[in-house]
């Protein structure tokens, strides 16, 4: 064969077999690191010295599940606990077949929701150990015996959507947890602000995704898809698609030759049905304004706050654009900086100064990096570094720019609020928290108190006011499923985005009489309300849309108050029609004994 053919044969077939893979970090950890495990006939937990309770919950959970729902595993997993990174993620893949929880939670929790990190990662990766279990059948048993794990992980994408393995996993969360991705309303904002904004795309594009405009992840497609084929045809159905399908009883579009034999209709037919399912979920979103922007460009407006004179800093962001911080009044907009690579936009100002998180990777590790605090001069984008190697998330800096307060996530998983001193990054005081709460977006209520979102041991969430003399610790709403971001405080107001029924809602405190109040305003565009900024005169939050975050404006007086009894806020999150999700393995999670287990020394070598 000459060799313009073959390379242009090769290059045509990798194309068309290509997948998504994970490669191994080579040198990812310091070798000061001592490993342990907790190793059985079906996994082995693989964590560093001081995560021995976490391995713990994370065995038993996998246990309990394997048990529980008789789903047999004929192929052992490891599992690497990392602690050492900023990144909140965690994935299983084949050739070898592992599976890795990086385990810093994120500070958003409308991202991901509030369960327990390492809870909410072991049943959603566990789900993936189950599917590659049983998709190793017929055909892509026998590219598994012919060319190794890669080769079952071959046939397994090529037959198998993306969609459905996250949309599965998305599932499982929501079905075994009391909250899940499933079952927050910022999960769904993504297709609700396409359907309100009259995005009409094509199914390739929904597929594909798209370079241009914005276009739900598989996350979203899959769940929507998965939740609606259980609740049309019941618990087994999917267990019988995919197994057809990784087996090829078809050659040609096994997935959806399998599909239309088990469910007797096309899978046109059944992706209208379930996007039309979802759609009268939200049968009042026709009310809201087409979803605020005009055939523009997609570009997101995050974190608006008020500067002196009454302008906006925001964090302005596009597909073919750098982030930047940018101020803005009624007619013009400047830039002020590009910010350093950051996991989240976050940031506060107080009297010329932003300060934020960048991201550091570390020069040697892989596993190994960092979130150091910057300060930066509004007035001419000046930058200065105040810590470094350090894991610090959402700061906030005091009204005389003299302190900064931060959430610190060590390796040890001990969670805290740090004071520093914002001239030169040292610690001024250290934060108690004997029940190990997670907080989140900590905020200066005057000079003796810290407001921050926090999340106890069960998922729940509430709002915290922390005195910093004695340390006494008040919180001011119930413990709920409910998830709370972005609290913000002016004068003796409290400001917060609260899951609120089906959607993402401001909510307000106001500490003088103990008040909670819920914030509509007389015109509102895009989808709820989050990152809220508040002066004497007007309020700015921004809201989603379907071509990306939008700054919105209100004066504070034409804002709508409506009084919420704070007693009404203790309950569950919504299913959003999904009732198959209280049926088979409900709330398995909580069912989960904390039995003792064996841990051994892991050794390197």
């Amino acid at each position: 064969m000459p060799t313009t053919i073959r390379s242009s044969f090769v290059f045509i077939v990798s194309m068309i077999i290509s997948y998504q893979g994970f490669s191994q970090v080579f040198g990812g950890n310091p070798p000061s690191i001592k490993w342990k495990q907790i190793n059985d006939s079906h996994t082995r937990i693989i964590f560093p010295k001081g995560e021995d309770s976490t391995a713990k919950r994370v065995s038993n959970i996998i246990k309990f599940i394997r048990e529980d729902t008789h789903q047999t595993t004929k192929k052992k997993i490891n599992i690497v606990l990392q602690n050492q990174t900023t990144i909140s993620n965690g994935y299983v893949a084949l050739g070898p077949f592992r599976s890795e929880f990086y385990l810093t939670p994120p500070q958003n929790s409308f991202s991901q929701g509030s369960v327990p990190w390492a809870d909410q990662l072991t049943i959603h990766e566990y789900r993936h150990v189950i599917q590659y279990n049983q998709f190793n059948v017929g055909l892509s048993k026998v590219m598994g015996v012919l060319f190794g794990e890669n080769g079952q992980a071959l046939a397994n994408s090529a037959a198998i959507p993306n969609w459905f393995f996250e949309g599965d996993a998305v599932y499982t969360e929501t079905n075994y947890s009391k909250q899940g991705r499933g079952g927050i309303p910022s999960f769904f904002n993504d297709y609700r602000a396409i359907w309100i904004g009259d995005k009409n795309y094509s199914w390739m594009k929904l597929r594909n995704g798209s370079l241009k405009d914005f276009v739900p992840n598989h996350y979203a497609l899959g769940y929507l898809f998965v939740a609606y084929g259980r609740e049309k045809y019941g618990g087994q159905f999917w267990d019988k698609v995919t197994h057809e399908a990784a087996a090829y009883k078809n050659l040609i579009y096994p997935f959806q030759s399998a599909f239309k034999r088990q469910s007797g209709i096309t899978y046109k037919a059944f992706r209208n049905d379930a996007f039309n399912f979802f759609k009268n979920q939200f049968a009042n979103d026709s009310a809201l304004n087409k979803s605020g922007v005009a055939k523009e460009k997609y570009r997101d407006e995050q974190f608006p706050v008020f500067t002196e004179a009454g302008n906006l800093i925001f964090v302005k962001s596009s597909y073919d654009k750098l982030s930047q911080f940018v101020v803005s009044d009624e007619n013009t907009m400047k830039n002020i900086r590009v910010p350093d690579n950051n996991i989240d936009p976050y940031f506060s100002y107080k009297n010329g100064k932003i300060v934020y998180a960048s991201y550091q990777p570390d020069a040697r590790w892989g596993y190994r990096n960092f979130s150091n605090l910057q300060i930066i001069d509004a007035s001419n984008g000046h930058q200065q570094t105040i810590t470094k190697r350090r894991k610090y998330f959402s700061p906030d800096i005091s009204e005389d720019g003299k302190k900064i307060v931060a959430v610190n996530v060590p390796p040890s998983g001990k969670y805290q609020i740090h004071i520093l001193n914002s001239a030169d990054g040292k610690i001024i005081d250290s934060l108690p928290n004997p029940g190990n709460l997670f907080y989140s977006y900590p905020k200066f209520y005057n000079d003796d108190k810290i407001i921050s979102a926090v999340t106890n041991n069960e998922g729940q969430m509430s709002i915290a006011s922390i005195n910093l003399k004695g340390y006494q610790q008040e919180f001011l709403l119930p413990f709920t499923y409910n998830l709370i971001a972005y609290p913000f405080v002016h004068n003796d107001t409290l400001y917060f985005s609260y899951s609120y029924s089906k959607n993402d809602e401001l909510f307000a405190y106001t500490f003088s009489d103990k008040k909670l109040w819920k914030l509509n305003a007389e015109s509102e565009k895009g989808l709820g309300k989050y990152h809220v900024a508040v002066n004497d005169t007007a309020m700015a939050w921004s809201a989603f849309t379907a071509d990306g975050y939008r700054v919105q404006h209100a004066a504070k007086k034409d804002m709508i108050f409506t009084e919420i009894a704070i007693n009404k806020m203790q309950r569950n999150t919504v299913s959003f029609g999904v009732n198959s999700l209280n049926n088979i393995n409900s709330n398995l999670l909580y069912k989960v004994p904390d039995d003792e287990v064996s841990i051994t020394k892991y050794r390197k070598s």
